[in-house]
């Protein structure tokens, strides 16, 4: 009773789980399959929708664009044939009753045109119109001025007949009407603003143009009005889905035409107001001027096509604007808006078929499902007793086999796996310890320690890792620990430790000494087992070599650094690019400024001749040194480098100086600043370069004046100091000059200063190569002076003062870090004080001096340098070849003024003709020139046979100052290569040597 009990209610049991496991997946699967079909379908339907509702947008857009051109060309097609009859005589514009019989004629041919008219400039006015079926014809005479305009009904012939159809009001005069006058600005047509006819609420609007006869005479102006009406007619024609909407409007709002039966305008007490979009009475309509109006501040916005959509009462509404305009004048916007709903009713009627064909598949499926469960769980049943004899160990008891299906099959295969399975199953016993093992260590030695009987076992490749021979040895403790580096040793022991009496696993990274020495990097990991009583019985564990694993990660790490060090590299010189190009500017900037003052004064007319001769002096010095600035671009970049090479020579600093406060005279002139000077009565000369050094002075000098304010001072002092055997400077002989008492060392104030550079130690110091005396130049002046916490960055690159001082100074702040470079590059100092803000500012520059090996020689000018007095090259010969006619023409002035008889050319091909007829003494070529190029010409001039003197003495006078060039020039056959601008002195004497060396 109680096996039948078991029997049933596993039979139950069964059949449950057989109708879960046939009806639930299946149901599943058709849930998830026809949902997310359903949802794919609607998805693409909707996407399906967007795309179809884009295209109808645009197709009507576009029939309504092609509609309106054609319908608008109308009025302005009929003007243009109007003037063109005039223009070959058909028409006379004088003639009334012609152009009444020419207008009638057309009207009649143009449904749309409500009215064809012209205004004379005498003042007459001849018309046609058109009042519902009703054609009318009509003028006013100019003989009569004060009359009115009247209008009669024409018969079948376009005759007026006796009939008076309208009669206007007196003194009507066309040329004060507004369509007059805008169409007599308009020879190519123009459009009025949309208007309605008085005694008709209907909407028109004009086309106008002016006319002239023959000789260009303006004669009056043609209008034809044209009806607004059919606009809508054919809007309402279209078909836009099931209740799409389509209407244009003008930017003010007011409806032009709209696909809806209502006009575009209320009659209210007898007179037409035009409509607006938002008060429609279509509700989309409306509510898409609402759209528009809130999507936009004002619809001039819209310039472009634009697609959109909104929402109205849950329903999504697609929207396209187009801008419709004309070279006329019109200006208006298409607006075609369809509901989504239009185009989503199939998708959403498809979508609950699918939902009733889920819930009828649904139904099918779970009784199909139950049916089967009931089919296969009765043979199931009795296999499951079978199995269940199996299980319980019994294999020598056969099953019986009453079936000879697939069941029985089964059965049958029972009965076969018994007998296998006994004779494996001791085998399998045997080998799951070891095989378990194996997988878990893997390619990794393991060991294990047994704490009975302290016992360690290693795996072979355990044995390897740790540099032995394979079994050559019974691991012990101390033996395992002595293998560990000892940095490492402390790490190991505390986490066999927590092992043991913690019973703690553990994950550790440390270092092993293999008999050979070498260094080996384990990773060790380390488990437990424990006994009934929770003690710990056995730590075993596995360890993996992760040497080769390390190394690349300490590769890795180092090529990080590498990769950081070159970006930081990159970002140095980037910012050194950065300061190079400003003070790239800085640099040629700077001798413009009294340039452009001496030539602002010149202009005025108003200089003496000192005065004329002293600014021609200041420009003539400022641009020779703009010459220089010119050479020096790739010096200054060198300068960021620290690779600047000074062109060294003996400077008189005293000229130097006078030579930059000349520079500044203007500037200080300019405030009202006096600029003084102290200078100790001794020759000084420094070893440097002297456009570097009136740089760094002027650059000081310039500050000073800038920063302080007008009527201020600016004082300049030059002084020499000794430095004796104590190492410190010195002034000599006392250290008193002009009758102030100097003192002896070079004092530090004790206010903030800043001292550049910071090789100051090596100065003070006394070594035996120092110099034995020094300049100081001190530029001292009472303006802003210098804040404290800016004092420090004072000569830094690209530091300036606080923002306020820069915006009243202006500048870079490249001034003092120009100097600075220059000062360290001649082996000198410079150092700034001040008191603080409003106290005023001193800069010091502290340069050794060189002996004087005898008193400096006052400078007299050549023969050469006094331009006028001689004509040198009298007598000689000189081709001028260059493309630029102002080069010509100065160098022309320039050598005939010394004598010289002079022809120029512009291109190499005619200065080939004329060396070949002509002896010329000397050839003054430029090297870019379009065709032929002064390399080439020069080759030429040296292998033509026909050339008189193919060894004619040449100059390449160019604009390529490099050494590259020059060597190019001289290997193409020139003797010499001069830079432009040139010096006139030493383009005299360079033709003088040529010729000299050629005699």
């Amino acid at each position: 009773m109680s096996q039948s009990t078991d029997h049933t209610s596993k039979k139950l049991k069964l059949q449950a789980l057989f109708t879960t496991i046939l009806v639930v997946p299946f149901v599943l699967q058709l849930l998830v399959t026809v949902g997310l079909v359903g949802w794919l379908s609607l998805r693409s339907g909707e996407r399906a929708v967007n795309q179809v509702s884009d295209q109808l947008r645009d197709e009507t857009a576009n029939r309504i664009q092609d509609q309106l051109k054609n319908y608008l060309e109308v009025p302005h097609r009929l003007n243009q044939a109007n003037v063109d009859a005039a223009l070959m005589g058909e028409i006379d514009f004088n003639n009334i009753n012609r152009l009444e019989s020419r207008f009638w004629q057309q009207i009649r041919l143009y449904d749309s045109i409500s009215n064809i008219g012209f205004g004379s400039v005498r003042g007459s006015y001849v018309a046609s119109d058109r009042r519902d079926n009703l054609i009318r014809i009509g003028h006013k005479d100019e003989n009569s001025p004060q009359g009115a305009l009247h209008m009669y009904e024409a018969d079948e012939m376009g005759r007026p007949t006796l009939r008076l159809a309208y009669r206007g009001r007196p003194n009507y005069d066309p040329r004060r009407r507004p369509w007059y006058r805008l169409g007599q600005t308009s020879p190519q047509g123009q459009w009025t603003e949309i208007f309605t006819y008085s005694a008709q609420p209907i909407y028109v609007i004009s086309a106008v143009r002016a006319v002239y006869d023959q000789a260009d005479t303006f004669q009056g102006v043609l209008i034809t009005d044209l009806l607004l009406s059919d606009i809508g007619k054919f809007l309402q024609s279209l078909e836009i889905g099931r209740t799409g909407e389509a209407f244009i409007l003008e930017r003010s709002g007011q409806l032009v035409a709209a696909s809806t039966p209502e006009i575009p305008y209320q009659v209210v007490e007898g007179k037409a107001q035009r409509l607006q979009a938002t008060n429609s009475d279509s509700p989309l309509i409306r509510a898409t001027a609402v759209y528009l109006s809130q999507q936009f501040a004002s619809l001039d916005q819209v310039q472009t096509v634009q697609q959109l959509d909104f929402t109205v009462d849950n329903t999504r509404q697609f929207v396209q604007v187009v801008p419709y305009s004309d070279p006329r004048g019109l200006d208006w916007l298409i607006v075609v808006v369809i509901p989504e709903t239009d185009f989503m009713e199939g998708i959403y009627a498809t979508a609950h078929s699918t939902a009733w064909l889920f819930l009828i598949a649904l139904a099918i499926a779970t009784g199909v499902g139950l049916f089967t469960a009931r089919w296969l769980v009765r043979p199931i049943a009795r296999l499951s007793a079978a199995a269940t004899v199996l299980a319980e160990g019994n294999w020598d008891r056969t099953l019986p086999i009453e079936r000879e299906d697939e069941l029985g099959v089964l059965a049958e295969a029972f009965n076969r796996m018994a007998g296998r399975l006994k004779e494996s199953l001791a085998t399998i016993r045997q080998r799951e310890a070891r095989l378990a093992e194996a997988q878990q260590v893997a390619h990794v030695g393991s060991w294990e320690f047994d704490r009975a009987t302290e016992t360690v076992s290693w795996s072979d490749e355990l044995f390897r890792i740790e540099g032995l021979e394979i079994q050559s040895m019974k691991p012990q403790y101390p033996v395992i620990l002595g293998q560990v580096h000892p940095e490492d040793a402390e790490i190991v022991q505390r986490a066999l430790d927590r092992a043991l009496h913690q019973a703690q696993p553990f994950e550790i990274d440390y270092r092993i000494l293999q008999p050979s020495g070498q260094v080996r990097e384990v990773h060790a990991r380390g488990q437990v087992a424990r006994n009934e009583t929770g003690q710990v019985t056995r730590i075993f564990g596995t360890v993996l070599d992760i040497t080769d694993r390390k190394q690349i990660e300490r590769d890795r790490d180092r090529l990080l650094e590498l990769e950081q060090a070159a970006r930081a590299d990159a970002e140095a010189a980037n910012q050194a690019k950065d300061r190079f190009l400003a003070v790239l500017s800085h640099e040629l900037r700077t001798p413009l400024n009294p340039i452009l003052g001496w030539t602002q004064l010149l202009q005025t007319g108003r200089l003496d001749q000192p005065q004329t001769s002293k600014a021609l002096e200041t420009i003539e010095r400022n641009v020779k040194l703009q010459t220089q600035l010119i050479d020096d671009l790739l010096d200054v970049s060198r300068i960021l480098r620290g690779k600047l090479s000074l062109k060294a020579e003996p400077v008189d600093l005293v000229a130097a100086i006078a030579a930059a406060i000349e520079t500044t005279r203007l500037a200080a002139e300019a405030k009202s600043i006096r600029v003084s000077t102290d200078f100790t009565p001794i020759p000084m000369q420094v070893n440097g370069d002297l456009a570097r050094l009136q740089q760094i002075i002027w650059n000081l000098l310039s500050n000073a004046i800038k920063f302080t304010p007008e009527g201020g001072q600016v004082e300049v002092i030059l002084e020499q100091l000794a430095t004796p055997t104590n190492g410190k400077v010195e002034h000599p002989a006392g250290g008193a000059s002009n009758g102030h008492s100097r003192s002896s060392a070079l004092a530090v104030p004790p206010y903030p200063f800043s001292i550049h550079p910071p090789l100051w130690q090596s100065i003070t110091q006394h070594t035996p190569s120092l110099p034995r005396s020094y300049a100081q130049i001190t530029v001292r002046d009472n303006g802003q002076g210098i804040a404290s916490d800016f004092l420090p960055h004072l000569f830094d690159d690209f530091w300036q003062a606080d923002n306020s001082s820069t915006r009243v100074a202006g500048g870079l702040g490249l001034g003092l870090a120009i100097a600075r470079h220059l000062v360290q590059l001649h082996d000198g100092i410079i150092m700034a004080t001040s008191a603080g803000l409003g106290k005023g500012s001193s800069f010091t520059v502290l340069l050794p001096l060189i002996e004087l090996a005898s008193p400096l020689d006052s400078y007299e000018p050549s023969d050469l340098d006094r331009f006028g007095s001689t004509a040198p090259l009298r007598g000689l010969h000189l081709l001028l070849v260059d493309d630029e006619p102002d080069n010509l023409e100065f160098l022309t002035l320039l050598l005939q003024d010394q004598g010289a008889t002079i022809t120029t050319t512009t291109t190499a091909a005619t200065a080939l003709e004329y060396l070949t007829t002509h002896p010329t003494d000397v050839l003054i070529s430029d090297i870019n020139m379009p065709d032929v190029d002064g390399y080439d010409l020069i080759r030429r001039v040296r292998s033509q046979v026909a050339v008189l003197n193919p060894q004619v003495p040449a100059i390449a006078l160019t604009a390529h100052a490099g050494e590259a060039h020059q060597q190019q020039s001289l290997a193409a056959g020139f003797q010499v290569h001069l830079a432009k601008p040139v010096e006139p002195t030493e383009l005299v004497m360079t033709i003088l040597n040529l010729v000299r060396s050629r005699e």
